[in-house]
């Protein structure tokens, strides 16, 4: 039997040893180190998420060339992410072209937060593959640790902060943007395995606003009620999300969709930096993230 182009990294330390050399290209590769990190954690608590880390060759990790494949059940919606520090991204491109790890003709799945630099091999090999798909430009934007401890917190006598439960998922699930059957089990995963807040009326039970942290690290479902909105409320629950990654030592994140001006004035406004552009490719009628 022909052994596959991509390799699944079997041991804890395989995985470590490539975080590593993803590292040494932050902050490009947080998004994706963030990714792995985090969802190794969701998989020790729950065994039906199903994450492969695949690479070319485990037994030289150098270049950091790799694919990592998602999904919380074995039946939902794959997600995929790739990089590499090779400068060509050929053997990237290789991998890509001749693996049997990829279900070239299924639609339910997406390619997640895909680096600019590798943009290009991507879409040669979905186009030659003949996959049609939309691509999705946002912005990554992080700080630092010691940025993040300085970000200075806003309270309003007319709101309290509350920590987000799973009796909460429904509600944000019903009112995210990318909603689909099966982002319910995400949203609680979110909110179980990671955190997120939300704001409401003094003495009323109601969320009125709401924020969470995504299976790779960043603040997301981020959404105000409509008749509740030019009030700051966003910027209070973005601001809080930021201070609390940097009090547990993690490096807030941030992802904006390029034309979503408003939040990319709010982030920058706060203190994240653009670090690049990176695309989700998503395929109809699948589209979730």
């Amino acid at each position: 039997m022909t052994q596959d182009s991509f390799q699944e990294l079997q041991s804890r330390d395989q995985i470590e040893e490539l975080l590593a050399v993803l590292d040494t290209d932050f902050p490009h590769s947080l998004h994706y180190s963030f990714f792995i990190k985090i969802l190794q954690a969701w998989k020790d608590q729950d065994t039906n998420i199903l994450l492969q880390v695949l690479v070319p060759n485990p037994h030289d990790l150098r270049d950091g060339t790799s694919l990592t494949i998602f999904a919380m059940t074995p039946t939902s919606a794959k997600i995929y992410m790739m990089y590499s520090l090779e400068a060509s991204c050929e053997k990237l491109r290789r991998a890509l072209f001749s693996t049997n790890k990829i279900d070239w003709t299924s639609t339910h799945c997406e390619w997640e937060a895909i680096h600019e630099k590798h943009l290009p091999v991507l879409r040669e090999v979905l186009e030659s593959k003949q996959c049609g798909g939309q691509y999705l430009p946002h912005y990554q934007y992080y700080m630092t640790v010691e940025q993040g401890l300085n970000v200075e917190l806003r309270e309003s006598s007319e709101v309290q902060l509350v920590e987000l439960t799973e009796e909460h998922a429904p509600l944000v699930d019903n009112h995210w943007e990318y909603q689909t059957l099966e982002t319910i089990n995400y949203i609680k995963g979110c909110i179980q395995y990671n955190f997120g807040f939300g704001l409401r009326q003094t003495n009323q039970s109601e969320l009125i606003a709401w924020i969470a942290q995504t299976h790779y690290g960043s603040g997301g479902m981020l959404y105000t009620r409509e008749n509740h909105r030019k009030r700051g409320y966003a910027e209070m629950l973005v601001r809080k999300f930021t201070k609390h990654l940097a009090k547990s030592n993690e490096v807030p994140s941030i992802v904006v969709g390029s034309d979503n001006t408003a939040s990319i004035r709010l982030n920058e406004k706060i203190g994240y930096r653009r670090v690049c552009k990176v695309y989700w490719v998503v395929f109809e009628p699948f589209e979730n993230h």
